[in-house]
C-alpha cells in the first residue's frame, strides 16, 4: 500500500496491516506482486476499513477495602468485554464493583466491538492507597507529658493525633458524644469524664488519599473521691437525717466502721451506699448524741496488684 499511515507486518507467512495515527477510515488499495519461475504475479484489492470504536472509562481511585466502579464511555452501541484483572474477564455492560484487595496500580481494560467497526480497546488506571494508621497520644495533664491515666487533681486531659498533617479533616467523640473542634489535639475537662467507667476518646477522619480513618483511646480515670460530712441530724425532717459518705467512683473491697467513744462499733457496713441512720447495728433506738469516729477503707476502682489500700478517718458528731 501506498499510504504512509498503514504499515504492513510478515510474520510467519502471514500479512497484516496496521493502520497508524493519521489513517482516514474508508478504502484502503493493497498491491501485492508475487516474484516466481514464471514471471509477476500482481494482484489488486480494495479493502474497506470501517471505523475503529473508541471506548473508554470512567472510574474511581479507592481505599484497601473499598470498591471501585467502572462505567463504559462509549459512542455506539457495541458488545463489552472486561479485562479486571489479568486472570479474569468478563462479558457485560457493567461489571459489578469490584475489590482490589491490596494497594498498587491496576490496569482495567474494556473491549469494545461491532458490526461496521473495528474493535477497540482501552486501558485504564487504578490506583489503590493503603489507609493511614493514626496514633493518638495522650497527655494527662496538658502539661507536655505522655499518659492516658488521670486523677481529681488533674484539670484536663488533652488527646492528639500523631503526623495531623496525614489527615484532611477531623472529627471528635467524647464518651460516644460528638466533641466540637476539628484540630489536631483537644483539651478535655476531667469533670467531663466518669471516673471508673469507660472514656473512650475517638477520632474519625480522612487521609490525604480520602481514606477514611478511625482511631479509640480509653482515658483511664481509676481514682475514687470521697467526702464526708461532719455532722448529721436523724430527726426524720428530711434533711441530713442520715450519715453517707459523697463517692465519685466506684471504690473495691469497700468498708466502713463507726465506734462510739468506748471504741464500740455501732455500724459497719461494705457496701458503700449504705447509709447510717444514727441507730446501733440496725435496732430501732437511736444512739445518744455525741461524736462518733469512723474509718473507711479501700481500693481504686482498678486495683493493679500491691495496689495501695486508702484509709479515710475522721469524726462525725450526732445532733438532736
Amino acid at each position: 500500500t501506498d499510504d504512509p499511515n498503514v504499515e504492513v507486518l510478515q510474520i510467519l507467512g502471514e500479512w497484516y496491516l496496521l493502520p497508524q495515527d493519521g489513517f482516514a477510515d474508508g478504502e484502503l488499495t493493497v498491491n501485492l506482486t508475487e516474484y516466481g519461475f514464471c514471471g509477476l504475479d500482481v494482484d489488486q484489492e480494495v479493502i474497506v476499513l470501517g471505523p475503529t470504536l473508541q471506548p473508554s472509562i470512567m472510574s474511581n481511585d479507592a481505599c484497601r477495602g473499598e470498591l471501585v466502579t467502572l462505567i463504559p464511555v462509549l459512542e455506539e452501541d457495541a458488545e463489552l468485554v472486561w479485562q479486571l484483572t489479568p486472570d479474569s474477564s468478563v462479558a457485560t455492560d457493567f461489571p459489578l464493583p469490584f475489590p482490589y484487595s491490596q494497594p498498587g496500580l491496576y490496569f482495567p481494560s474494556l473491549t469494545a466491538s461491532a458490526n461496521g467497526y473495528c474493535t477497540g480497546t482501552y486501558v485504564d488506571t487504578v490506583e489503590i492507597f493503603e489507609p493511614s494508621r493514626p496514633l493518638l497520644l495522650c497527655d494527662a495533664d496538658c502539661d507536655g507529658g505522655r499518659g492516658c491515666e488521670v486523677n481529681f487533681d488533674a484539670v484536663s486531659v488533652c488527646v492528639g493525633v500523631q503526623n495531623p498533617q496525614e489527615y484532611s479533616s477531623i472529627e471528635w467523640y467524647v464518651r460516644r458524644q460528638f466533641f466540637p473542634g476539628a484540630e489536631a489535639e483537644i483539651e478535655i475537662a476531667v469533670d467531663d469524664l466518669v471516673p471508673c467507667e469507660e472514656n473512650r476518646v475517638r477520632m474519625v477522619g480522612f487521609d490525604t488519599n480520602g481514606c477514611r480513618v478511625e482511631v479509640a483511646e480509653n482515658i483511664e480515670f481509676t481514682d475514687v473521691l470521697l467526702y464526708a460530712p461532719n455532722a448529721f441530724t436523724p430527726n426524720a425532717d428530711g434533711y441530713n437525717d442520715v450519715f453517707k459518705p459523697v463517692i465519685s467512683g466506684a471504690p473495691v473491697d469497700y468498708s466502713i466502721h463507726i465506734f462510739d467513744r468506748w471504741g464500740n462499733t455501732v455500724f459497719e457496713s461494705n457496701d458503700p451506699y449504705e447509709p447510717w441512720h444514727g441507730n446501733v447495728e440496725g435496732r430501732d433506738f437511736y444512739n445518744d448524741p455525741e461524736i462518733y469516729s469512723y474509718i473507711i477503707k479501700f481500693l481504686p476502682c482498678q486495683p493493679e496488684e500491691e495496689e495501695k489500700e486508702m484509709v479515710v478517718t475522721g469524726m462525725i458528731t450526732l445532733i438532736r
